[in-house]
Parts: structure tokens; C-alpha cells; sequence
């Protein structure tokens, strides 16, 4: 029987400073920080999204032109595989027409040539025409999701009002609380 270990969460309690005037500075900073932040994390998504919308209109463009070489490539392909199609059963009615000959009347230059078309149809498949890969559409989505993860929306205003809290005389106490899995 496996045994998982106790879960703990840390839980931080502000006990306040005797300065009121100090603490409203604190908090006044706090909110001036996470309004700041909040504007500039705005100002980045936007200007994210016009990268990713100039990303996407050039690799839009050249999934044009892929495109188009692709319908070239693909008639031509259709055209090579239709060819190879003819040849190969070209290639069987003979193999069936010498391989009676060769059975029936036992005749050598019938036998050599089924022989021949036997190895040459056998290799044939590697000769088979192959299909162009159609190119990928660009995804704006996937895009826009790339460029947005530079953004980050943590300043640190938590970390500087901690500091604030206490070079104003206030305490900050951590504890370490059981949450799951606790000796009782």
C-alpha cells in the first residue's frame, strides 16, 4: 500500500504597524504598482497581436504560393502516376501473355522474358509517382498564443509591499499549514 505524504500550504499573516500614515503609502504604492503593471501587461498583448497579425500575413502569403506550386505539383503528379498506372498494366498483360507461352509451350525466349518482366514488375513500385505534401495553412491562433507568452503580468507588487509593510514597522509571519494527509 503506497503512502502519500502530508500536503502543506503557506498562509502569511500581516500584523500591521503602529504608522497608519506609512501603511496607506504601502498600499497607495501596491495599487499604483498593480495598475501599472495591468497597463503595461495590455500594452504588450496589443502590441503582441500586431506582431502575430504581421507574422501571419507574411506566412499567409508564402502559404499562397506554396499553394499554387503545390496544384502545379499535384497535376503533375496526377499526370506521372496515370502514366505509371498504364505502363504497369502494360507491363502485367505482357507478364501473363509470356508467362502462358513460357508454361504452354515451354518456349526459352518467352520463359527469359516473363523472368524479366517478373523482376522488373517486382521493383516497380519504387518507381511509382509520389504525392507533393500540400503545405500547411498558418494558424493566427497559434501564432498569437507564441507571441502573448512574452507577456507577464507578475511585477513583483506583492513582493515590494512586503517590504514596504515592514520597513514601516509592520511583521509578516509565515506558517507552514497541514492541508492533506496530516498526522492527527
Amino acid at each position: 500500500m503506497l503512502s502519500c505524504g502530508p500536503k502543506y500550504k503557506i498562509v502569511k499573516t500581516y500584523i500591521p504597524p503602529k504608522d497608519e500614515a506609512c501603511l496607506k503609502g504601502c498600499k497607495r504604492r501596491l495599487a499604483e504598482c498593480k495598475n501599472k503593471c495591468f497597463e503595461n501587461y495590455r500594452k504588450c498583448l496589443k502590441e503582441s497581436a500586431d506582431r502575430a497579425k504581421k507574422i501571419y500575413e507574411v506566412l499567409y502569403e508564402d502559404y499562397k504560393r506554396s499553394l499554387e506550386d503545390y496544384y502545379f505539383q499535384y497535376r503533375e503528379y496526377l499526370f506521372a502516376l496515370e502514366r505509371f498506372r498504364s505502363i504497369e498494366y502494360s507491363l502485367r498483360e505482357d507478364y501473363k501473355f509470356y508467362s502462358r507461352i513460357c508454361s504452354k509451350y515451354k518456349d526459352r525466349e518467352a520463359c527469359r522474358r516473363r523472368d524479366y518482366l517478373k523482376r522488373f514488375l517486382r521493383n516497380l513500385p519504387y518507381e511509382r509517382p509520389v504525392k507533393p505534401v500540400r503545405p500547411v495553412k498558418p494558424d493566427y491562433r497559434r501564432i498569437l498564443a507564441k507571441e502573448s507568452k512574452a507577456c507577464n503580468c507578475d511585477c513583483r507588487c506583492t513582493q515590494e509591499y512586503n517590504v514596504c509593510f515592514q520597513s514601516c514597522g509592520g511583521r509578516i509571519e509565515t506558517k507552514k499549514i497541514c492541508v492533506e494527509n496530516c498526522d492527527r
